[in-house]
């Protein structure tokens, strides 16, 4: 037990201690590189936001403290669930202590959807549990991601071409030279195996002209 003497000097303590670490915490808070939100977890209505989640959001520090977060969302998210209750399923989940994480879709302050990577915790250090959530733009990544794929399933068309098509008026020119008469040349099958030679060899060239085109775009785009 603290004597009554000590009493002012330990509450003295007890206070400096609590505005280094509200300091120390406020500091961390805003130079955070990903946004950050405190939300009322009732009204889901905005309590703070960091310097980034205002860049993030295009929304002015006073504006945004008048919002919930259901003002910056799209009726649908991109899994085709309303955001609304996928929202109340989030914090279902963050209340029984888990820390969310998923994509989420939102709509920034001038008028742009934009797609996030969303954390989700509750904070119980209020007089009722607050939602923290970071959250990090990922549309340029998502759009690298879809380009990428785009690529790979180019690249898988001309493998395709590569090992079937080819093959095909490949086999027909060999086979065909093996038909040609090298003893008699004036054998009058060879002109008739001369022309499918030589129709064979434009289909070789229409098809390694396709694969060049496909892999010039790929590259190209």
């Amino acid at each position: 037990m603290i004597p009554k003497e000590q009493l002012p000097q330990t509450l003295s303590l007890i206070g400096e201690t609590f505005e280094k670490n509200e300091r120390i915490f406020n500091e961390i808070f805003e130079i955070a590189v990903e946004g950050i939100t405190i939300l009322d977890i009732e009204t889901l209505r905005f309590v703070k936001c960091n310097g980034r989640a205002h860049y993030l959001l295009k929304y002015p520090a006073e504006k945004l403290l008048t919002m919930t977060a259901l003002d910056i969302c799209p009726e649908l998210q991109p899994c085709g669930q309303r955001s609304e209750e996928k929202s109340m399923q989030l914090i279902a989940r963050a209340l029984m202590g888990e820390v969310v994480v998923c994509e989420w879709s939102l709509i920034n302050g001038l008028g742009e959807q934009i797609l996030v990577e969303v954390r989700v915790a509750v904070l119980r250090g209020y007089e009722r549990p607050h939602l923290y959530t970071s959250f990090i733009d990922i549309s340029e990544r998502k759009q690298a991601e879809q380009r990428i794929a785009v690529q790979n399933k180019r690249l898988c068309d001309i493998a395709f071409l590569q090992s079937h098509q080819v093959r095909q008026p490949v086999a027909n020119i060999l086979g065909l030279i093996n038909l040609f008469d090298l003893q008699d040349p004036a054998n009058p099958i060879n002109a008739e195996i001369l022309m499918k030679l030589k129709t064979a060899a434009r289909n070789f060239d229409s098809i390694i002209h396709d694969i060049t085109g496909k892999a010039t775009n790929l590259f190209r785009d």
